[in-house]
């Protein structure tokens, strides 16, 4: 999972997720055999970088198509054949594989705004849902850059997908929050946080004791479950836990009823943290009052006035 770092205090600012490193030469190399054999791997290392790249967005490999299906695909996207691609020649492959990634780099979809925005959505639901999980879950798919606009609705139907992990660390001596998202490495804008309806909420209270709790939220905002899906340790971690849950309910709940929707800002899911710390601080009370009781002795027994 990756985190990043809150400030002590939200503003507007955006959050970027590193892209990750690339693996050793070797491990592309391999990856890349799986898809092409060894027999056509390229021997260029800038070459497997490229061919790497492509295989984690998920878009295809053209060095696995035919010539004739490259001229082809060349055809469907009016993109005019090189003079060498008369001829089928190893070259003659070279330039219409190199013509095409160019296209995929630059590639437009002019006609989809003018859909309506309940079919544009429709249509990217339909292509989301066809993505292997383990792909979206991994990195935005290729509609997400095919374009400004259709990178927009694309986007906010990515988040939905994903789970969003916070984690609330007790044991560093305070409430502090880190945020980020499984095997996430697109970026992340603040104003953005709006759109995920999944979230795990994590409270570590010691190496070995977490609560964790899972919210998800319809897509419409309308309804929404909270679950509990791990236990602390301790009593007292159990009521600091328990008191979370409930703050977070009644949040929830004046929520719908104010709004008639939930629609999580950063600001509101930045406002857990004080959750937290209000929970903590209730069980601190509780304590205290009961170490205080039991050192006051049992109550005094009644004054017998005018006996």
């Amino acid at each position: 999972m990756l985190k990043l770092k809150l400030p002590r205090e939200p503003h507007r600012r955006r959050l970027r997720h590193q892209e990750p490193e690339l693996p050793p030469m070797d491990t592309m190399r391999i990856k890349v055999d799986e898809i092409l054999g060894k027999t056509t791997v390229a021997t260029s290392d800038d070459r497997v970088k490229a061919q790497y790249r492509r295989i984690q967005r998920g878009v295809l490999l053209y060095e696995t198509c035919s010539s004739e299906e490259l001229q082809v695909f060349c055809q469907q996207r009016g993109i005019s054949l090189p003079r060498s691609s008369n001829r089928i020649t190893r070259r003659a492959r070279d330039d219409l594989i190199k013509i095409l990634e160019s296209a995929d780099e630059n590639i437009t979809f002019h006609k989809y705004k003018n859909l309506p925005a309940e079919l544009g959505l429709l249509v990217i639901e339909a292509y989301m849902s066809s993505v292997p999980s383990s792909n979206i879950s991994a990195t935005p798919p290729p509609i997400c850059g095919v374009s400004r606009s259709l990178r927009h609705d694309s986007m906010i139907i990515f988040h939905q997908t994903l789970r969003l992990n916070l984690s609330f660390d007790f044991h560093r001596g305070s409430v502090d929050l880190a945020l980020g998202s499984r095997s996430m490495i697109e970026v992340l804008y603040i104003s953005e946080v709006e759109y995920i309806k999944k979230y795990s909420i994590r409270g570590f209270f010691a190496p070995d004791s977490k609560s964790v709790f899972t919210l998800d939220i319809s897509k419409d905002g309308k309804n929404y479950q909270i679950s509990k899906t791990n236990e602390p340790i301790s009593d007292r971690q159990k009521r600091i836990a328990g008191k979370m849950f409930g703050q977070m309910k009644a949040s929830l709940d004046g929520m719908l009823a104010g709004k008639g929707r939930i629609v999580l800002r950063f600001s509101e899911v930045w406002g857990w943290r004080r959750m937290w710390e209000m929970a903590l601080r209730d069980v601190e009370d509780e304590d205290g009052e009961k170490h205080i009781g039991s050192l006051s002795g049992p109550p005094a027994p009644p004054m017998m006035i005018g006996a």
